[in-house]
């Protein structure tokens, strides 16, 4: 399912009228002094099923929504495990987080998902690469733009580790090795192109830049780093390299 701009206004609209109907008639019952599940419009108890439909089907257009843009899911985790672990919230805390955020920050997470473009590349990219790339893109959609820098520098971690085990056959030594290691020896051995190396060095300077600074990231600059991820990712698994 490819959802579009308007999918989503006319669910959005739905949903705020849903909520404004819901205010409404929280008030009689207030005025009436019966709880809500009680309250009877027309000698009828209020039907609920409606009012969850709808926002089980924004639900489902904001998974749709990931999917068209990520180019589907290896696996399929909630954005409240993906907060669970980014933010270390847990129970009540992580819940009521997700329930006070998420609609309020849509407008914003729309926004920037209409930034990435989707990543295509002509070989199968390794489900550890792409678990840590995704995490990457929802840290980014959710405005944690130092943790999306960081994971990116950990994309291009792992990434040269497993292509340097590759060519040389030595898992061992290059598990210890730094980045900054691993980047000298792709540039001796020619194992990636100018330009892939250029957004490789861009990508360490933003991480470490959010790990061992106190200035903020940026969302342009979190924007670069996944864009530079992606520069990588595609050369990496052209069918000109070899496979991972």
């Amino acid at each position: 399912m490819r959802v579009t701009k308007t999918d989503l206004e006319k669910t959005l609209l739905k949903v705020f009228n849903v909520n404004l109907m819901l205010e409404k008639l929280q008030e009689k019952a207030n005025e009436w002094k019966v709880n809500l599940e009680d309250l009877k419009i027309d000698g009828k108890p209020f039907d609920f099923e409606d009012v969850i439909a709808c926002h089980n089907e924004l639900d489902n257009l904001l998974e749709a929504a990931k999917e068209t843009i990520l180019d589907g899911f290896d696996d399929h985790r909630t954005l409240l495990s993906f907060l669970n672990k980014i933010d270390r919230f847990d129970g009540d805390q992580a819940e009521k987080y997700y329930l006070m955020e998420r609609y309020a920050n849509l407008a914003y997470i729309v926004d920037r998902a209409k930034q990435i473009k989707p990543l295509y590349t002509k070989k199968r990219v390794p489900v550890f690469i792409k678990r840590k790339y995704r995490e990457a893109i929802l840290c980014y959609f959710d405005g944690r733009f130092d943790a999306c820098c960081v994971i990116c520098r950990s994309v291009v971690e792992m990434l040269l580790k497993a292509l340097c085990e590759k060519k040389f056959d030595e898992k061992r030594y290059y598990k210890t090795k730094s980045l900054s290691g691993l980047i000298h020896i792709c540039e001796k051995w020619n194992i990636l192109s100018s330009t892939e190396l250029k957004a490789i060095k861009r990508i360490k300077e933003t991480g470490n830049k959010s790990v061992h600074t106190q200035i903020l990231t940026s969302e342009q600059e979190a924007l670069s780093s996944i864009e530079d991820t992606q520069k990588l990712l595609q050369g990496v698994f052209s069918d000109k390299k070899m496979e991972i």
